[in-house]
């Protein structure tokens, strides 16, 4: 049926087999084909089958991850990218697509780095903050020469909320600031006050990203004048609030930075 010339069926077909999961195994080599096919929603279908198989069709991984960077003028803000990267890096997110995590989302064990950061490097730049947190997983995978060779891309996603899909972008945030305050890397502080700065929507990680300020320490010092202001600020929209707040988590953390060596 996969080779129907009826493109509804196709999809139907790609469907069922992301259904059947590792059982869809034998269908591995067809459903690769099916990724150089002109129809980018059959090429997004099949993709989604192969991350539901899981282990064996992890040899179309170079493959996908030369798909997720190519150009194409007809999808300007990259909505098939942003598919490919769930069926790459999804790690238990994005409940409308099949339960299946991505197929490099446990490990990159084998994944040659020439084609895998051009991908993350396209995901993370994405306008759409559910494209951008469907990549979280590289935060547990990447070493720290990995994470290095991305720091400008990353400091780009703390520092800047994607502007389409907003409440899903706090997360792959999050995960860059505190890989940035746990290896004390200078280019994060910039990002992390331009954060504390503007970031107060929905769903903001503020009290988080405050914590993870901390832990600079000493570095953090030339920040105090901006954060005591930023304090204030806090303190007069917050002043009947109770328990932990922006203003109380900002004071404490002014206080140990303050007394840091």
């Amino acid at each position: 049926m996969l080779k129907s010339g009826d493109l509804p069926t196709r999809y139907g077909v790609c469907a069922a087999l992301q259904s059947l999961g590792k059982r869809s195994a034998a269908a591995t080599d067809e459903l690769i084909l099916q990724l150089a096919e002109k129809d980018s929603w059959l090429r997004v279908q099949a993709a989604q089958a192969l991350a539901c198989i899981g282990e064996p069709a992890r040899k179309a991984v170079p493959q996908l991850l030369q798909m997720v960077v190519h150009e194409n003028p007809a999808d300007p803000r990259r909505i098939e990218s942003k598919y490919l990267g769930y069926a790459l890096f999804r790690d238990g997110f994005i409940d409308q697509m099949p339960v299946a995590n991505g197929l490099v989302a446990g490990s990159l064990e084998g994944v040659d780095r020439k084609h895998l950061y051009p991908a993350v490097r396209t995901l993370l730049a994405l306008d759409d903050g559910l494209g951008t947190a469907g990549i979280s997983s590289v935060f547990k995978t990447l070493n720290l020469d990995d994470l290095k060779t991305l720091t400008p891309s990353l400091v780009k996603v703390a520092a800047e909320t994607a502007p389409s899909g907003e409440m899903f972008a706090q997360g792959v945030r999050l995960y860059a600031i505190q890989y940035f305050a746990k290896n004390k890397v200078p280019e994060g502080l910039p990002a992390i006050m331009e954060y504390l700065r503007t970031q107060n929507g929905w769903g903001n990680q503020i009290i988080n990203v405050l914590k993870e300020l901390a832990k600079y320490g000493a570095e953090a010092k030339p920040l105090l004048p901006e954060l005591k202001q930023l304090r204030d600020g806090w303190q007069a929209m917050e002043k009947d609030q109770k328990g932990e707040t922006r203003t109380s988590t900002a004071t404490a953390v002014i206080k140990l930075i303050e007394d840091a060596k």
